[in-house]
């Protein structure tokens, strides 16, 4: 039966008037209107208490922790009758609402309810399968702590000052007596951070500090945890004192530190990548993001057909059509210095493609130095599906790490971060062992402040460094103005002097580059045609004693593959 909004029980014109009664309701004195649960407040000021029963609720009982089912029954005041009408005629759809079962209790009324439970119920929820793996591995480093710190505590319990003094403690566990600590007595590297010797950074709190807001924002939805205020949004997190430009300020989040490379760290990076590293995609990656000046996601969405100009590019019109580019399309495809930029990639649980940051397409500088150091991936590349037997087709990413490529599978865009720390670490110690002073570790990020450092510092026009960047045009005494956002369209892109830069600056020795092909009769591993890999039986013994089991990182089997030794009769497969 549909339910009608109406006066509830109203007598009609021709029926007699209800006895009024004085009656107290809660704590004020009140008479009887002709509305059943609507009582008129005897006072001056006047207004109206309406009895809400919202029906049989769930509700957690503080002392035990446990869930009960009462009677949900609220007193409102109002200033008018129709107001506490309005609020009765509610509480009736939700009574009859859950009489039909469209509002079930979402927990057993015999669990105990702590912040615990609360995070087991909260990995099931679709908001945490919907994200990648390596945030549910953030969001579970997170809830680890928050756990240890109060995870039996009733969610009804956990106020504003309790979960600041998480922050707190999280801030300074470095000096607690439950600190981890090293053999020599020092705190353990992964109890504390560099910007923060007594604990977590003030960054990774202010992720904490999300992870909770997200907890709690699940609990009030669900309606059983006896939470329906999210606290986490109400908390500060602690200011601490950071040195910026030589004076101490207090601050709730740290800049990162934008440290671009020199002209000769850049050109020993490419060297040292080209020279030593059996994977040939580590030097693409660097070049990509120095170079080229691609962000993480765009460079984990470039398409082979895109840097070739494959004449199946499969450009839908949509991309055209925005920025005018529908006009300069021939332009593009006559043009084999332009890198056509107009897709990037989200780091979810789907790898979504979408358009570059701030939906701004671009055309790129095209060097020759860049193109030797694709050819120089490609040619590896193409080696691997030789023997795999598949064919490398125009719609597959440009950047494919060695074992993504032997595996013909797709990686997860955060990939390409932990790629290049690890990179550096290889690097700076061959540093170190030739007497070196290491390169200071930067994100992948900085490889395009780097771009736009050294391109600045070369003289490139701004503007023309700007388009190569995908930067709202900036020009002398008109930055980040209508004329530059809005006025100026880039029809013709000449990337001239950002070409002829790069290839006048990057010097590489390709006479000492890692020539060594796949499946060479004197590589110590090879890859057979279902992928696997066979290696030599000394190899594997070796790498047993090392690890009790034979697991190989990426970098390990790069080497074995694309290292010349001589080889033993006696192999094995894995």
């Amino acid at each position: 039966m549909a339910l009608v909004k109406r006066d509830i029980n109203s007598d009609t014109k021709n029926s007699a008037m209800q006895e009024v009664k004085h009656v107290k309701v809660g704590n004020y004195q009140c008479t009887t209107t002709n509305t059943p649960n609507l009582f008129k407040i005897e006072r001056e000021q006047g207004g109206y208490v309406a009895r809400c029963n919202y029906g049989k609720t769930e509700k957690i009982d503080r002392k035990t922790g446990t869930i009960k089912v009462i009677n949900e029954v609220t007193l409102k005041v109002v200033k008018t009758i129709s107001e506490g009408k309005d609020l009765l005629y509610e509480a009736e759809k939700i009574r009859r609402k859950k009489k039909s079962g469209n509002l079930a209790p979402t927990v057993s009324a015999t669990s105990k309810i702590t912040i615990d439970s609360a995070i087991e119920d909260f990995k099931n929820d679709q908001f945490y399968k919907d994200l990648s793996e390596n945030y549910q591995r953030h969001y579970d480093n997170y809830f680890r702590h928050i756990s240890d710190y109060m995870g039996q505590l009733n969610p009804a319990d956990v106020k504003v000052s309790r979960i600041e003094g998480y922050y707190d403690y999280q801030l300074n566990r470095g000096n607690m007596s439950t600190a981890k600590k090293n053999k020599d007595g020092s705190i353990n590297k992964h109890f504390v951070s560099e910007s923060n010797p007594d604990g977590i950074s003030v960054n990774t709190l202010s992720k904490h500090k999300t992870a909770l807001k997200n907890l709690w924002k699940f609990m009030i939805k669900k309606e059983c945890y006896g939470v329906d205020i999210n606290y986490p949004v109400l908390t500060e997190i602690p200011k601490v004192e950071v040195e910026v430009d030589g004076k101490i300020i207090k601050t709730r989040k740290i800049a990162p530190k934008r440290t671009p490379l020199t002209l000769d760290e850049l050109n020993y990076t490419l060297n040292d990548a080209i020279q030593n590293e059996a994977d040939r995609s580590i030097v693409l990656m660097i070049a990509l993001g120095a170079i080229v000046g691609l962000r993480r996601g765009e460079a984990a969405a470039l398409k082979i057909g895109r840097y070739y100009h494959d004449h199946r590019m499969q450009t839908g019109e949509e991309m055209w059509s925005l920025n005018d580019f529908y006009k300069i399309r021939s332009y593009y495809e006559e043009h084999n210095e332009l890198i056509l930029i107009d897709e990037s990639i989200v780091h979810n649980s789907k790898d979504t493609l979408e358009f570059p940051k701030n939906g701004i397409i671009r055309m790129a500088g095209k060097a020759n130095v860049l193109n030797d150091i694709v050819e120089y991936a490609m040619e590896q590349r193409q080696q691997v599906a030789d023997a795999m037997g598949y064919r490398i087709k125009n719609n597959d990413r440009l950047y494919m790490p060695l074992i993504n490529v032997i595996s013909n599978s797709e990686y997860n865009v955060e990939k390409i971060s932990r790629k290049w720390k690890e990179y550096q670490g290889r690097r700076n110690k061959r540093m170190i062992a030739a007497g070196l002073e290491p390169i200071p570790v930067i994100r992948f990020h900085d490889l395009r402040h780097t771009c736009a450092t050294l391109l600045s510092e070369g003289g490139v026009p701004v503007p023309e460094i700007s388009k190569h960047l995908g930067h709202i045009i900036a020009g002398e005494g008109q930055i980040n103005n209508t004329t530059t956002k809005v006025y100026i369209h880039d029809r013709k892109p000449v990337r001239d002097n950002v070409i002829k830069y790069w290839d006048s600056h990057i010097k590489i020795d390709w006479e000492k580059s890692m020539r060594v092909s796949l499946n060479d009769e004197n590589n110590r591993a090879h890859i057979n045609g279902s992928g696997h890999l066979v290696i030599q039986n000394e190899d594997k013994k070796r790498i047993m004693q090392l690890r009790k089991r034979f697991v190989l990182t990426e970098e390990e089997m790069a080497e074995l593959l694309f290292s010349e030794e001589e080889a033993e009769d006696n192999k094995t497969e894995t």
